[in-house]
C-alpha cells in the first residue's frame, strides 16, 4: 500500500494525469503482457510467475490478449508464405482467413493440454 502512495506522488511530481493511475498492478500487467506473452512465454510459466493459482485464472485474465496474439502470429505466417511465390506446395500451407478461429481455438487447447500434463506432475 505504502509503494502504491509514492507511486502517486512520483506522478503528481513528473506530471502524470490522475486519471492515469500509476500502480504495482499496472506494472505486473504490463510484464505480463507487452514483455512475456509478446515475447512467446508459455502461459503456464507466465501462471506460475505471477502466482496464480491455475492456468485457468491467467486465461481468463489475459485470453484476449492471448487472441490478439494468435491472431497476428497466424497473419504473419500467412503473409511469409504469400510472399514467397512459386511452388504449389507452398500455396496449399496458406491459410485463410476462415480457418483462422479454427488455428486459434486448436492452439489454445494444446496449450492448455501441455500445462496441465506439466502441473499434474506427469512424466514422459
Amino acid at each position: 500500500m505504502k509503494f502504491n502512495a509514492c507511486l502517486k506522488e512520483i506522478c503528481d511530481i513528473v506530471g502524470i494525469p490522475k486519471n492515469k493511475p500509476l500502480v504495482t498492478h499496472l506494472a505486473r500487467k504490463t510484464f505480463a503482457t507487452t514483455i512475456a506473452l509478446t515475447n512467446g512465454m508459455n502461459i503456464g510459466v507466465l501462471s506460475k510467475i505471477l502466482g496464480h493459482n491455475s492456468i485457468k485464472v491467467t486465461l481468463d485474465s489475459y485470453g484476449t490478449i492471448i487472441d490478439e496474439l494468435m491472431l497476428r502470429s497466424v497473419k504473419e505466417q500467412k503473409d511469409k508464405l504469400s510472399s514467397k511465390k512459386g511452388s504449389a506446395k507452398e500455396s496449399e500451407f496458406l491459410v485463410e482467413n476462415s480457418d483462422q478461429e479454427h488455428l486459434i481455438k486448436m492452439n489454445l487447447k494444446n496449450q492448455i493440454k501441455t500445462n496441465w500434463f506439466y502441473e499434474s506432475g506427469s512424466q514422459l
